[in-house]
C-alpha cells in the first residue's frame, strides 16, 4: 500500500501524483491520504491548495481508484485553535509580539482541542476539520 500525508497541498499538480499512485498500486492495493482542509498557508517551499472531503474523493476517483473510506482525521477544535495561533503569529503587529502571543495561547487551547475526540465521531466534523483523509483501493 501507499501512504501520502500532508503532501498533496504542496504539489502544483496533485492529480498527476494521484495518477502515479494509481499506476504503481497493485490490484487490491490501498492508499491512505491525509491532506489539510482548514489550515493556514504553510509553504515548504509552497502551498497550492487544501482539500475538502469531496475534493479529496474526486481527486482519487478521477484516477480510477475506488474510495473505501473518507472523512475528517484532525478535528474542528484543532482547526480553530491552529488558526488562532497562526493568526497571532502572522497578523499581530510587531512580529515577535505575535509569536510570543501565539506560544502563550497554544497551551491554553489544549482543553478545547480535546473536544475533537468527540467531534471526530460526528459526520459534520468534515465541514470544519483541519485535515481530511481517505482510503482508496485499486480494483
Amino acid at each position: 500500500g501507499l501512504h501520502c500525508e500532508a503532501v498533496l497541498e504542496h504539489l502544483e499538480e496533485p492529480a498527476r501524483a494521484v495518477a502515479e499512485m494509481a499506476r504503481v498500486l497493485r490490484r487490491g492495493g490501498r492508499v491512505f491520504a491525509a491532506t489539510p482542509f482548514l489550515q493556514a498557508f504553510h509553504g515548504y517551499p509552497d502551498h497550492f491548495q487544501n482539500l475538502t472531503t469531496s475534493g479529496h474523493r474526486r481527486l482519487f476517483e478521477r484516477s480510477g481508484l475506488t474510495v473505501v473510506e473518507a472523512g475528517a482525521c484532525v478535528g474542528p477544535a484543532f482547526a480553530l485553535a491552529d488558526l488562532l495561533r497562526n493568526f497571532l503569529r502572522s497578523q499581530v503587529p510587531g512580529g515577535a509580539v505575535g509569536k510570543v502571543a501565539a506560544r502563550a495561547v497554544w497551551p491554553l487551547t489544549l482543553p478545547f482541542r480535546w473536544l475533537d475526540a468527540y467531534l471526530l465521531r460526528r459526520p459534520s466534523a468534515a465541514l470544519l476539520c483541519s485535515t481530511t483523509y481517505l482510503v482508496a483501493a485499486k480494483g
